[in-house]
């Protein structure tokens, strides 16, 4: 990939706090007159969820990141997934079939981020790969939350309930990093959450200075004297 001089990254960073959390919406701004190239707006590199931890970010890209990871394509990663031990129960007994109607009750950082909506509803797309999750029309708000109350249902008929629930993005090849332009990160610590925060301001800085260094800046005479 080409690495052109003047290069730019904007991002907005948003903090707030929720319950006990201190959440950082990472997102870049877009568009030629913020970011530029358009190789820089997916630069947000995510560490994907595990059974042991959320969705969280690992950093701001390098030049090396932006060649080495994958970024977020249609249509593998915009189908998002719900799983849980109610949920793989209940696939386990053949109760949940694609079409069923899902209904999750917001979680806290759902409704922050629309506060007209407490419900979001939307349709059983897919069952996952493995029998253990199923696949939705729509995207979630923010793409991993846990401990979410759900019902899924085919007209009068409950198919499967509970409080147990686990939003997340599809990641079917196990990946443990992909690229994204949008992100939210729960912090339980202050101090976490504003390391990240400065962390993320010198690497946004570091990236665009990579990106427009070339071998030109390396050319050049000079005589040192070292005693």
């Amino acid at each position: 990939m080409p690495f052109p001089p003047d290069a730019k990254l904007t991002l907005e960073m948003e903090r707030f706090i929720l319950g006990s959390g201190y959440y950082l919406h990472t997102k870049v701004i877009t568009g030629p007159t913020n970011t530029d190239p358009v190789e820089l707006e997916p630069s947000l590199l995510v560490r994907l969820n595990t059974n042991t931890q959320p969705d969280a970010l690992a950093r701001v890209c390098s030049r090396t990141d932006l060649e080495a990871y994958p970024e977020v394509l249609y249509p593998v990663r915009d189908l998002f997934e719900l799983t849980g031990p109610s949920i793989v129960a209940a696939l386990g007994l053949g109760s949940i079939v694609v079409g069923d109607d899902v209904i999750i009750t917001c979680p806290d950082l759902w409704q922050h981020i629309n506060p007209l909506v407490t419900s979001f509803i939307t349709t059983v797309a897919a069952i996952g790969a493995y029998n253990t999750s199923i696949l939705v029309v729509d995207k979630f708000p923010a793409p991993y939350d846990l401990g979410m109350d759900y019902v899924i249902s085919s007209g009068m008929v409950t198919h499967a309930a509970g409080s147990d629930a686990i939003a997340q993005r599809y990641n079917l090849n196990h990946e443990l990093y992909c690229r994204v332009k949008d992100d939210y990160t729960r912090f339980d610590d202050l101090s976490e959450a504003i390391n990240k925060l400065n962390s993320v301001k010198l690497e946004a800085q570091g990236l665009v200075n990579d990106y427009e260094t070339s071998g030109s800046s390396f050319e050049g005479d000079e005589t040192e004297t070292f005693t």
